[in-house]
Order: structure tokens, then C-alpha cells, then sequence
């Protein structure tokens, strides 16, 4: 009786956890973002240069071939970075606050966010992390400002959601005819 017990308690653990596991990641945003929240995304897409990321994603995916990675990559090329931009921008909204990415937009326009953006896709393998280029006392003051370092908090936990969704467009721009 006590081994049915045990038996019984172990395999609702392994249910519920199994459960558990196969459920979706929560989205800070369940709603339909409105037109505002998806230009700021397109905006933040764009100073993001997330069509560099698309590239790395299929750069770092297991093709059996060179000629097949070409081809992806051929493919990737005639599509215009706005194109990119706003196909992503539905989902990655869902994932970034609309304040998140009006800040992170207005960091990444400025001289020093474009040299993170410019090491981030050029500084070579990204595995360890790249190094931060070296900002001037007035870039370090203003990186200390709650919004921006909030936003950057913000962006950087959802990191792995975005490149999951660019992973998405990869696949269906590596099916797409």
C-alpha cells in the first residue's frame, strides 16, 4: 500500500512537472499592441539592426551544408531590413514594453549605443560575451539615468524570447520558396 502511495505521489510529480515544462514562457503582454507600441518596436528593431541578428541566428544554425547556408543567406539578402523589421515587430511588441523600447531606441541612436550595436555584431564569436567599448564620463552618466538602466534590464530578460522569434522568421524565410 505504502510503495502504491509512493508510486502514485511520483508519477503526479512527473506529470505536474512535465506540465510545467511544456508550457508556453509568460509574455508581459497578452493584448494586441497598438500601432504606437509597434512603431516604437519597429524603431527599436531598426536601431537594433536586427536584421545583423538574423544573420548571426543563421550563421550559428546546424546546416548540413555550406550551399544550404548560402542559400539561407541568399535569401535573407533580398529581404529589406524594414521588411525584417516589421514582421518581427508583432511579436518582439509582445515582448517589450513600449516604454522599454522608446529608451532603448533613443540609447542605440546615440554615438556610443551605436558602437555597442557595432561590437555586438562585429567583435567577433559571441559566446562569453563580447566587451563594452569604452564610453566617456558623460555617456557613463547618462547610462546611469533609472530609465535607461531599468529598459536595459528590461530588453536583457527578454533576450532569449528575441532571439527565439528571430529564429522563427529564420525558419520561415529558410521554407519559403
Amino acid at each position: 500500500m505504502r510503495s502504491m502511495k509512493a508510486l502514485t505521489l511520483a508519477t503526479l510529480l512527473a506529470a505536474g512537472s512535465l506540465a510545467h515544462a511544456a508550457a508556453p514562457a509568460a509574455r508581459p503582454s497578452a493584448a494586441a499592441p497598438s500601432i504606437k507600441h509597434l512603431k516604437a518596436t519597429m524603431d527599436l528593431l531598426a536601431a537594433m539592426q536586427i536584421e545583423k541578428m538574423l544573420n548571426s541566428v543563421a550563421g550559428a544554425s546546424g546546416y548540413s551544408t555550406p550551399a544550404q547556408r548560402n542559400a539561407v543567406y541568399a535569401k535573407i539578402a533580398k529581404i529589406p531590413p524594414a521588411q525584417i523589421h516589421a514582421r518581427l515587430s508583432t511579436p518582439i511588441a509582445k515582448l517589450v514594453s513600449i516604454e522599454t523600447a522608446q529608451e532603448m531606441t533613443k540609447f542605440y541612436t546615440t554615438p556610443y549605443g551605436k558602437k555597442v550595436i557595432h561590437s555586438t555584431y562585429n567583435s567577433g564569436p559571441s559566446i562569453g560575451g563580447g566587451q563594452a567599448p569604452a564610453a566617456s564620463p558623460a555617456e557613463l552618466k547618462d547610462m546611469k539615468r533609472p530609465e535607461l538602466v531599468k529598459a536595459q534590464k528590461d530588453l536583457a530578460a527578454v533576450d532569449d524570447m528575441i532571439r527565439h522569434e528571430v529564429f522563427l522568421l529564420l525558419q520561415a524565410i529558410s521554407k519559403a520558396k
